[in-house]
């Protein structure tokens, strides 16, 4: 049985991406993550980033050291590292939705969406980030999928 490692890790940009620097990003990432073997999805907020990256435990690595030393993102926080038998973007060299802050407004996660707009966890989101972020991308991977 193959095992795949799960990271899920959010940023800031470090200079407004527009559409066309989005675009940009996003077909590097769809070629080299094929190239690699990587699957995931990426989510854009009001200049945050969350981003899945599923493959093998050395390419998942790789990919994300590359993220730590591009210039574009700060605050790098890696949120979610887990190993499994299946991957939950299998299909997707990289998902891509851009997601506009009156959506993540009105989020029907709570909690989420105050972190979102202070970032600051209190201790009841801290213990349940994890879940949460999952929740958050399972409900994001039916959506997209409509």
């Amino acid at each position: 049985m193959k095992i795949y490692r799960s990271l899920v890790y959010t940023s800031v940009e470090t200079q407004p991406f527009g559409r066309r620097e989005l675009e940009q990003l996003l077909a590097v990432s769809r070629q080299n993550n094929r190239k690699n073997g990587i699957t995931g999805i990426l989510l854009y907020c009001d200049g945050c980033f969350i981003q899945v990256l599923e493959g093998s435990e050395d390419q998942v690595f790789q990919t994300f050291m590359r993220v730590e030393k591009d210039p574009r993102h700060r605050s790098i926080n890696q949120v979610i590292d887990v190993y499994g038998d299946e991957r939950n973007f299998q299909d997707w060299s990289m998902g891509f939705r851009v997601i506009e802050k009156e959506q993540a407004d009105r989020s029907i996660f709570p909690g989420f969406t105050n972190y979102l707009r202070t970032g600051r966890l209190n201790d009841e989101l801290r213990r349940e980030l994890p879940r949460k972020i999952k929740v958050f991308l399972d409900a994001f991977r039916v959506v997209s999928r409509l």
